[in-house]
């Protein structure tokens, strides 16, 4: 009994059939290399520019366009709107994600997960390095056309 591969492969068909599997892999394995690299020429291209001083224009229009025409000290939007962007950037706070942090690196290490939980713990403290040692590189000042007020509960 001859098996449907000995067929293909003595009509040479298995070489073909191994160059398309060989390019799908080295597409496979491109993909991921051409994003990165698109990554990284995408950031030092909008750091150049934030470093030239030319990325002000567009974060001073941006605030502005969240502001009430001609009033900059009153925020677009229904109060409601602006409790709620407020409370949603304090997700962002230190305090909150120090908390969730630990919170999920004590519980995969109770569910004894203790690679996965001390990976998620260095993975926050590297991305909060990497964060801090941005903003050092990259120090520019809040533009000063808006004022930064907020609604007090």
């Amino acid at each position: 009994m001859t098996f449907p591969w000995s067929r293909l492969a003595a009509r040479g068909s298995w070489q073909g059939a191994w160059r398309a599997a060989r390019r799908a892999q080295e597409a496979r394995l491109l993909a991921p290399i051409a994003a990165l690299g698109g990554a990284v020429w995408a950031f030092m291209k909008i750091a150049s520019e934030v470093l030239e001083g030319e990325a002000h224009a567009l974060d001073l229009s941006v605030l502005l366009w969240c502001r009430v025409d001609g009033m900059p000290d009153q925020p677009r939007g229904p109060l409601w709107l602006q409790e709620g962007m407020r409370d949603l950037t304090a997700l962002g706070s230190p305090a909150v994600l120090a908390f969730a942090v630990l919170a999920v690196w004590g519980g995969l290490m109770l569910a004894r997960q203790r690679s996965m939980a001390w990976l998620a713990l260095g993975s926050a403290v590297g991305g909060q390095a990497l964060a801090l040692a941005l903003k050092a590189v990259f120090s520019r000042d809040r533009p000063d056309a808006v004022f930064h007020a907020t609604v007090a509960a």
